[in-house]
């Protein structure tokens, strides 16, 4: 982890934190980059955004950058909106580039804001999106799903219980589930563009597994889901109204299955009417000319750190919805990098 301070002894004593994010995420699926595809990648600059495939052949390993959406571009407007400033600003700025939010953000953000209790009076999570300015973000629960079977020899599977047939079965019984969480809805306003004005419920079954060799019928099939809970609401209603419904499909077809949690997180959201947001909202309205829209996030960032110390927290960054992020090819447009340097230069200068 990685961080530095800006103290100019000002005599008023406030803190801004930065949050940009590196992180390990799963290989993307996609064509192999070639020299070719850098020459591209390189020739696309110039069309007003910047690939993330920075891939240089060499005689024994390769090099590749990723996460440009969400990592690296923070990263760089962070950098560059304080090399515009110098000494020209208005706090004492904190810029922290921090591991690990992807898989929590406990050892990253969460360490300096639990443990070291960095001090600070207000916070801006670079982890965003370019049209609107987040005062909040979803939570999450994850966990798995476990069906049972008898393990036993596929010629002879007659003699065995296949639990991978049921485990979709239950997958596609598990349907409604989702059709469920999707009618519950926030009292707080979603990205622009989305498909449902305020914030909704989500799960997703993003993993699966069962079995290692061919000729074996497994004991066990799993899949595991990642839920999406609203920053306002109770994390234990989403559970139990989960937990009934697996309850009832398993009934229902007749099978041996457990459903279990691992981790929970209960995001966060900042009231639109604190004096910190009205500041960042009005930075924002001089660099695009008009307001932007305040909404929270779909997805989860590490500003729930500063929330639980009562720290007010905005979330921008240049993660547009075309950017591919979490997929192949990310990238990131220019113009979202240069209005992002740009909204942090006016609400520190």
């Amino acid at each position: 982890m990685d961080f530095c301070t800006v103290d100019l002894g000002l005599a008023r004593v406030t803190a801004l934190q930065y949050r940009a994010k590196v992180r390990r995420l799963p290989e993307a699926v996609g064509p192999e980059v070639t020299p070719e595809s850098i020459r591209k990648s390189l020739r696309s600059v110039d069309r007003g955004h910047a690939n993330n495939y920075i891939k240089a052949a060499k005689a024994h390993h390769d090099f590749k950058t990723g996460n440009v959406a969400e990592g690296k571009s923070a990263i760089a407007a962070s950098l560059g909106a304080l090399r515009l400033l110098g000494k020209g600003v208005k706090y004492n700025v904190l810029m922290a580039a921090s591991p690990d939010e992807e898989i929590g953000g406990v050892w990253g953000i969460g360490y300096l804001m639990r443990d070291v209790r960095l001090k600070m009076d207000c916070g801006v999570v670079v982890d965003s999106m370019p049209n609107m300015v987040g005062i909040g973000a979803c939570g999450r629960m994850t966990g798995e799903i476990k069906v049972f079977g008898k393990q036993g020899h596929a010629g002879y599977n007659y003699l065995a219980d296949n639990p991978i047939p049921k485990l979709a079965r239950l997958l596609v019984e598990l349907e409604g589930f989702v059709k469920q969480r999707e009618q519950k809805l926030s009292a707080i306003d979603a990205p622009p563009m989305s498909p449902k004005k305020k914030l909704w419920g989500r799960i997703s079954f993003t993993v699966i597994g069962g079995g290692e060799k061919e000729n074996v019928v497994p004991a066990l099939a799993w899949t595991r889901f990642d839920l999406r809970l609203l920053p306002d609401e109770e994390p234990l209603e989403a559970k139990s109204e989960f937990l009934d419904y697996f309850e009832r499909a398993k009934e229902r077809l007749g099978m041996n299955a457990a459903l279990t949690f691992d981790y929970e997180d209960p995001g966060f959201v900042t009231a639109a009417s604190t004096p910190f947001v009205r500041a960042f909202s009005e930075a924002a309205s001089a660099v695009f000319g008009q307001p932007l829209p305040i909404a929270a996030s779909l997805g989860g960032d590490d500003g729930k750190f500063l929330s639980e110390r009562g720290i007010p927290v905005v979330s921008y960054g240049a993660i547009a919805d075309d950017t591919q992020f979490h997929g192949t090819d990310e990238f990131v447009h220019l113009s979202d990098l240069e209005h992002l340097r740009d909204v942090l230069v006016k609400l520190i200068g």
